[in-house]
This record gives C-alpha cells, sequence and structure tokens, in this order.
C-alpha cells in the first residue's frame, strides 16, 4: 500500500496527516509512505523528521480533471459496503 501525506491547502490549518511516529507505525505494516516536502512545517515537524523515519518525498502536481466525477458516480452508502 502506498501512503501520501500531502501539506494543508488551507494557510490557517497547522495541522498534518501524519506524523514521524505514525509514519514509522505504518511503515513497520508494510506501506510505502511519502510526504510532500514542508507538510508538517506549520506543526513544528521538520522533513528531515519524516526522511529519518524512513518517509520518502514527493512533490504535489494540480493535474487538469477532464470529466469531473459526479456525486452519484463517486458515492457509496456506507450501508451498502461489504454487501
Amino acid at each position: 500500500m502506498k501512503i501520501a501525506v500531502a501539506a494543508e491547502a488551507d494557510p490557517s490549518e497547522p495541522r498534518v496527516a501524519a506524523t514521524p511516529e505514525t509514519v514509522k507505525k505504518m511503515i513497520g505494516l508494510g506501506a510505502e509512505v511519502a510526504v510532500q516536502p514542508g507538510a508538517g512545517v506549520k506543526s513544528g515537524i521538520l522533513d528531515a523528521d519524516y526522511a529519518a523515519a524512513g518517509a520518502k518525498c514527493f512533490v504535489r502536481r494540480r493535474l487538469p480533471c477532464p470529466q469531473p466525477w459526479s456525486l452519484d458516480a463517486a458515492a457509496t452508502p456506507v450501508k451498502e459496503i461489504g454487501r
């Protein structure tokens, strides 16, 4: 499994989706983890801390979406999962 930790787009939001400790746990469970440079800066976490935990680095690109999904096509009610 590959997990990407992106930087928060909202400038007023200081939280980050993963810490170096959780990165170590995810890697220990067999995941490959990549962190966007600067993702943890507002939380006081340096890129070097993520690298020391075993995370790789990725660059986030904005790609054009030629045909966006409709909500009806993308959403599945929770009660139907696993049927």
